[in-house]
């Protein structure tokens, strides 16, 4: 089954403009479907670091310096609370250790252990590798508009979540 085929059709005297939008809505919506697919699949258990937890911990990796987990969590699109109980289980799994700021004592900043830092890093290996992939099955003349074209549905997609978050409405865009 396609994305159109449970999508009623445009009248014939649509103009361009429409149909336009209409197509990219239909490919937004496939988007959203596929990539909510890989996300179940990487949601399972490559090792002792779940795609989750990697991508709470992914930005150590070049950060040179522990981090907060607010940070963390907010770069990884995670509630707060989400993050701490993967902490928990990071840290008990040896992977992130956690210690204070020392300029504000309620914030908790987490570092990779020298074992979560080879674990991240593959995964991150992996993942380069993936995307990588995916770009080289686009035709190399169209890279360059397919690179624009999401870079402003991901500007377009972060200002909706803001919009969604506004009305109260949250859940997931791409769930009909």
């Amino acid at each position: 089954m396609t994305a159109a085929d449970d999508v009623p059709a445009l009248p014939d005297d649509v103009d361009a403009a429409t149909a336009g939008r209409r197509e990219l809505e239909l490919q937004l919506r496939r988007l959203t479907r596929a990539l909510r697919r890989v996300r179940g699949h990487g949601n399972q258990h490559l090792g002792p670091l779940s795609m989750p937890q990697y991508l709470l911990v992914e930005p150590l990796l070049d950060a040179g310096e522990p981090l907060p987990v607010g940070t963390l969590a907010e770069i990884a699109g995670t509630a707060a609370p989400t993050a701490t109980t993967m902490v928990r289980k990071l840290e008990a799994q040896g992977l992130v250790v956690r210690s204070r700021d020392p300029a504000d004592g309620r914030v908790v900043r987490l570092a990779l252990t020298d074992e979560g830092r080879a674990l991240a890093g593959g995964r991150r290996a992996k993942v380069l590798s993936w995307r990588r992939g995916i770009a080289e099955t686009v035709a190399p003349e169209d890279r360059a508009a397919g690179a624009r074209a999401l870079a402003a549905l991901a500007d377009a997609i972060d200002a909706s979540a803001d919009q969604l978050a506004a009305l109260g409405q949250g859940g997931d865009p791409g769930a009909d």
